[in-house]
C-alpha cells in the first residue's frame, strides 16, 4: 500500500486543496494507498474535505495540538475524475486590488489567491477584464503579475483600462490595454460574467 504525504503547514488557502488535488490527479486511478495532508488550521480541512467528497473517495481526519491530519483513502473501486467547474466562455471582472469587504490586509490575500486559484482551474475564462484599482494587479503587483502572465500564457486574454491606467500614473506590465466601448461591449457578448 502506498503512502503519499503533503505538508501544508502554514500554507494559504487554496494551496493546500490545489497541491493535495494535483497529487491525486497524478496517480493512477487504480493505485492503492493513502494520501496523508498536514495543515494548521480547520478551514483548510474543510475545504479538503469538500475536494474529497466531490471526487467520491473515502477520509479522515484528526487533530493533534495545532496540527491537522486527513487521511484520502485510495483503492482500486475509486475512479479519480476531475470535476472543476467550467468556466469557458466566461468574463472575470475585477475591479479592486483586494476582495471582499473588511480587512484590507485579508482582501489583498483573498485576491491574490482568486487568481491563483484561477491558473489552476482545467477550464478557464476567456478573458480577464481589469478597471479602477484592478488595475494595480497587472501593473504593480508582482504575485498577481506572475500569475496573470501564466493566465495569458495558458490563452487568457487580460485587458486593462487605459483611463484608468492614466489616472494612477501606471503602466500595464501584462495583458493590453483597453478602453470602456470594449469593456462594455465584451461584457454584453459574454456567456458569464463573474464579478469579483
Amino acid at each position: 500500500m502506498n503512502k503519499h504525504t503533503i505538508n501544508a503547514i502554514k500554507k494559504a488557502c487554496p494551496l493546500p486543496v490545489i497541491e493535495t488535488k494535483k497529487l491525486l490527479e497524478s496517480l493512477p486511478k487504480k493505485e492503492e494507498g493513502v494520501v496523508e495532508v498536514l495543515v494548521d488550521n480547520k478551514i483548510a480541512i474543510e475545504n479538503l474535505i469538500k475536494l474529497v467528497t466531490k471526487k467520491n473517495l473515502q477520509y479522515k481526519w484528526d487533530q493533534k495540538d495545532d496540527i491537522y491530519t486527513m487521511h484520502i483513502f485510495l483503492g482500486d473501486n475509486i475512479e479519480i475524475e476531475c470535476d472543476m467547474p467550467t468556466l469557458e466562455d466566461t468574463v472575470v471582472v475585477i475591479d479592486t486590488d483586494f476582495m471582499g469587504q473588511g480587512d484590507p490586509k485579508l482582501g489583498a490575500a483573498l485576491i491574490k489567491g482568486f487568481i491563483y486559484a484561477l491558473t489552476e482551474t482545467e477550464k478557464l475564462p476567456n478573458l480577464i477584464i481589469l478597471y479602477n484599482k484592478g488595475v494595480f494587479l497587472s501593473t504593480i503587483q508582482q504575485e498577481t503579475i506572475a500569475d496573470l502572465q501564466k493566465l495569458e500564457q495558458k490563452g487568457v486574454e487580460i485587458i486593462s483600462c487605459g483611463a484608468c491606467l492614466t489616472h494612477y500614473e501606471l503602466i500595464v506590465k501584462v495583458g493590453r490595454v483597453t478602453n470602456m466601448y470594449e469593456i462594455v461591449e465584451r461584457q454584453t457578448k459574454a456567456t458569464k460574467i463573474i464579478k469579483v
